[in-house]
């Protein structure tokens, strides 16, 4: 029998410094980056930042970065065709004033297709973590106390109904590319009329006879999207939209 030496095969990868080992990064990314952490940032020596890629957003990419002196902050890229579905006015706005509540990072900066946020210290929460009574009670009193944040909005300020309009055009013009096997198979109580008149009774009630209070709220109940601050085991809640 004959043994031959196994030849090791080499993957051009694109890392910044140790913090980026386990995370390939676009090479036009990373040029951004670097390039908006001396002009946005006004970093000195922005080619030394130490740039690590996180995997914990759904819809985003997220980068960590780390400057010679040791700041650490997060450049937070949009995904590409969200833009539909967000108004980004709108979330900056609500993001930062939930970030002067305390309910997320500071916001550092804004550029084209994202933003720059603070970053704090924190491990990520698992779900099954969530699943221990205390993290839930936790959870719980963070999502309430969220809600409370402002208890006195009005139906100009009810902007689910905006939103959910903006995506009627949207489905159509998607549905118009599915083949006509695909459309017939889509069941009946989501067929996009039915949707789409159930959500102007939905609206109507409200305007009408609802005395439901409109508040602020967030219903992405999602293990990613809280963390506890470390050393301690109180939980921030670090807003995606």
């Amino acid at each position: 029998m004959k043994f031959k030496k196994k030849k090791k095969r080499f993957r051009l990868k694109l890392f910044s410094s140790s913090l980026s080992n386990s995370q390939w990064i676009d090479p036009n990314t990373h040029s951004k980056i670097i390039e908006m952490c001396g002009s946005i940032m006004g970093i000195e020596k922005p080619e030394r930042i130490q740039i690590k890629k996180l995997d914990t957003a759904l819809t985003n990419e997220v980068y960590i970065c780390k400057s010679p002196s040791n700041q650490k902050f997060l450049f937070r890229f949009y995904g590409v065709g969200t833009e539909t579905f967000f108004n980004r006015k709108d979330e900056i706005s609500n993001f930062q004033k939930l970030s002067k509540k305390g309910f997320g990072p500071k916001l550092l900066g804004i550029f084209e297709n994202g933003r720059i946020e603070e970053f704090i210290e924190s491990k990520q929460l698992t779900p099954e973590a969530m699943k221990e009574p205390r993290t839930s009670q936790e959870i719980a009193k963070l999502m309430s106390n969220l809600h409370q944040l402002f208890p006195n909005g009005n139906l100009n300020d009810l902007q689910i109904f905006n939103y959910l309009e903006s995506w009627i055009p949207v489905a159509d013009k998607s549905l118009q590319q599915l083949k006509f096997s695909e459309i017939h198979a889509i069941p009946s109580f989501l067929k996009l009329t039915i949707i789409e008149k159930e959500l102007h009774e939905l609206k109507s009630f409200y305007e009408n006879y609802s005395q439901s209070p409109i508040v602020f709220c967030h219903n992405d109940v999602l293990s990613t999207f809280f963390f506890p601050l470390l050393p301690c085991p109180i939980f921030l809640y670090l807003l995606t939209y």
